[in-house]
């Protein structure tokens, strides 16, 4: 869903928040490609981002914190994010004021 030509960034998230329910405790900070890929999902489908302003308060939360368990679980994140279609997380993380997810 998240990765077709023409993406379904809600269904995709909704399908990524309910896998990292669904792996619970057991599983936290171990799914951590899902919590990237929701981060992206939950960038996309950010009003604010779409017109270049800060995400709200509440949604930079959300995503800091799916960034940060990836960067937990993936180790340096700057490498993943120089990939080209990565640029709308670079993108978000400057907007938002983010250099340092740690």
């Amino acid at each position: 869903l998240k990765d077709r030509i023409e993406p379904d960034w809600q269904a995709a998230k909704t399908h990524f928040d309910r896998a990292i329910d669904l792996a619970g405790e057991r599983f936290a900070g171990r799914l951590t490609w899902y919590e990237f890929n929701r981060a992206i999902c939950s960038i996309k489908l950010d009003a604010n981002f779409a017109i270049g302003k800060p995400s709200d308060a509440a949604r930079r939360k959300a995503i800091s914190q799916d960034l940060r368990i990836a960067q937990g679980g993936l180790g340096d994140l700057r490498d993943i994010l120089e990939q080209p279609w990565n640029v709308d997380v670079r993108k978000w993380l400057q907007l938002n004021g983010i250099s340092n997810l740690g």
